[in-house]
């Protein structure tokens, strides 16, 4: 029996595939089993997976499964199924472990006996590379309880490691959704009452992608995406009520069920509000009517938390033609340079804070420089070439007002990180061109 099993759910992967699977067979634990599971790629993800499952390396073995497209949840749930190790670990295409990140998983599960080890979480690739507080402080506890409302920020599962046998008795599968799924996979498995441990030793790094790479599911916004993740949360909200029953005091229980209905509408906010120019009206009237209820069954402490999360935003405004009406920040945008203002227009409107609205010279809608999905929006603007500066200033609504008049993709944290700074309001609104350019110097040197 394999010590250990990795299951790597796989979906037109063939990018990063092959430093994924090299992760692990570099790791220091041998005698561990890779089980691939490719969901009906239409790429080389297949030939990758037979290329590595044909190689002999002593102490890595490789399983194969083609299926056709069924979606991540069920390609896990195939694997979970076919793994023989002792251990399993569920590790997506695109993401890593440090290498001695599987030994040190499988030395906390031997030591302890727990059923379920927390390791350490780090993000890289577009964003600057960081690790999730909450997954380091319970990294580095031997005994988590099952009401830990850290576990609760910590969905993702690649920095988790399971006993097979436990969770197979468990019954515990992925359900059948698009986003948020492994929340209520791994809150379903810590409501069994499984004993948990953290290792600090074991390290996943968690990939995430640019808008120049392609919208990943989670930068995305759909209806059913935003459908996905109210009925995973939803379903965590039920489960933990379930739980509590007969294992806390009424407040204590009041408290944690409170913090599952804040993070569910901080995530909506955060995930789905801010990126309000990539919906459409139904997906934003969803948006609408589900803030409304958990904010209404939120209580006081939890609505103060929330507003001053969402301070930079505001009020959220469900309405693209009001939000547009009454904007936070006006970036006028324009120049000679013909090159690069599509990417650089696509850029703003990925930045995580909807209140804007954007002016651009007359030209760049008879050149072809304003992305085909963003005619017409309510927060584009036109004015005539001629004196476009000094036009678009005198028609700014907002009271921070930027300027840029050469195209460059904005970092998509830079608009974000200025609202949320402690600079007052009046300096900001009156500062905000030079604030902006301040913060791209910083972010380029040291990160966020």
């Amino acid at each position: 029996m394999p010590k250990l099993s990795v299951v790597v759910p796989a979906w037109n992967a063939g990018k990063y595939l092959r430093e994924t699977l090299d992760c692990l067979l570099n790791q220091t634990l041998k005698n561990i089993e890779v089980v691939i599971v490719d969901d009906g790629s239409t790429d080389n993800t297949g030939e990758i997976a037979r290329e590595y499952a044909s190689r002999e390396t002593p102490g890595v073995f490789f399983q194969t499964i083609f299926q056709p497209n069924a979606g991540v949840s069920a390609a896990r749930n195939r694997g979970l199924e076919a793994a023989s190790g002792e251990y399993i670990l569920f590790l997506d295409s695109d993401d890593l472990l440090t290498q001695n990140s599987l030994e040190a998983f499988y030395r906390a599960l031997e030591e302890t006996g727990a059923g379920l080890a927390v390791g350490k979480l780090q993000s890289f690739g577009a964003a600057t590379e960081k690790f999730n507080p909450y997954a380091d402080e319970l990294s580095n506890m031997k005994d988590i309880g099952t009401f830990d409302k850290r576990l609760l920020w910590n969905f993702l599962v690649g920095n988790k490691c399971y006993r097979r046998d436990r969770l197979l008795r468990s019954g515990v599968r992925f359900p059948a959704l698009r986003y948020a799924e492994e929340g209520a996979f791994f809150m379903d498995y810590v409501y069994t009452g499984v004993k948990i441990t953290g290792t600090p030793d074991a390290v996943m790094r968690y990939r995430r992608h640019s808008v120049q790479d392609g919208l990943s599911v989670s930068q995305s916004v759909s209806l059913p995406l935003a459908a996905d993740f109210i009925t995973s949360l939803d379903r965590v909200y039920r489960a933990a009520e379930k739980a509590l029953e007969d294992a806390a005091a009424e407040e204590l229980r009041e408290e944690y069920l409170q913090e599952i209905l804040y993070k569910t509408d901080h995530i909506l906010l955060s995930q789905f509000y801010r990126a309000l120019w990539q919906a459409d009206s139904e997906t934003i009237a969803f948006l609408e009517e589900k803030h409304k209820d958990l904010y209404g069954r939120m209580g006081g402490a939890a609505r103060d938390k929330m507003t001053r999360d969402m301070a930079d935003i505001g009020a959220p405004v469900f309405d693209k033609a009001a939000l547009a009406a009454k904007p936070r920040l006006t970036v006028i945008a324009g120049g000679k340079a013909a090159e690069g203002w599509s990417e650089t227009i696509e850029s703003l409107y990925a930045q995580p804070m909807p209140s804007f609205e954007l002016i651009v010279p007359a030209s760049f809608a008879e050149k072809g420089l304003i992305p085909a999905r963003r005619r017409g929006a309510e927060n584009l603007r036109l004015e005539a070439d001629k004196g476009f500066f000094r036009a678009a200033a005198k028609a700014a609504k907002a009271p921070a007002v930027l300027k840029l008049k050469q195209p460059r993709a904005v970092d998509p944290r830079l608009f974000r990180y200025i609202l949320k700074s402690p600079v007052p309001e009046k300096l900001k609104n009156r500062f905000f061109g030079a604030l902006f350019y301040l913060a791209r110097a910083v972010v380029n040197i040291k990160g966020i």
